[in-house]
């Protein structure tokens, strides 16, 4: 699927019609019915265009509001949060230190020492050493 500002407009409409945040696959499967959305994975397009779109503001995993919705805060991606953490701490963490710290503040759950290793492999702005289980910041390695 292209994404065009049809379904821009559509999903802008669907959103404005329930009066509240969406996960991106329920409001794919409301696309559907009013939008021939083409391609292998429509959901993840729609996903893709809702993330791009500055009429959207994420607000949980895979949820979207309009962003003229001021109730619904957006949230912080979880590499972010890792990056306020080792900022405020001045040094680096314990991998699962700084896993749990990221979950506590996302409030969702899920594997502390997986989720910063996932960080690691697409945030430039962190490193680990192995032998020490330790991740910091790439900026104190000058």
């Amino acid at each position: 699927m292209k994404a065009n500002r049809s379904t821009i407009t559509i999903a802008e409409e669907i959103l404005l019609k329930t009066g509240h945040p969406l996960h991106y696959k329920t409001l794919t499967s409301l696309l559907l019915d009013k939008y021939n959305l083409k391609g292998k994975t429509p959901a993840l397009s729609v996903r893709s265009a809702l993330a791009r779109n500055t009429k959207f503001r994420r607000v949980a995993e895979g949820v979207y509001a309009l962003s003229i919705w001021d109730e619904y805060p957006a949230i912080k991606f979880a590499k972010d949060i890792g990056y306020e953490i080792l900022e405020i701490e001045g040094e680096p963490i314990d991998i699962n230190s700084l896993g749990k710290r990221i979950l506590d503040v996302r409030k969702f759950k899920d594997n502390p020492v997986g989720l910063v290793r996932a960080l690691l492999r697409n945030d430039k702005r962190f490193y680990y050493l192995e032998s020490t289980r330790m991740v910091g910041l790439t900026k104190w390695n000058k």
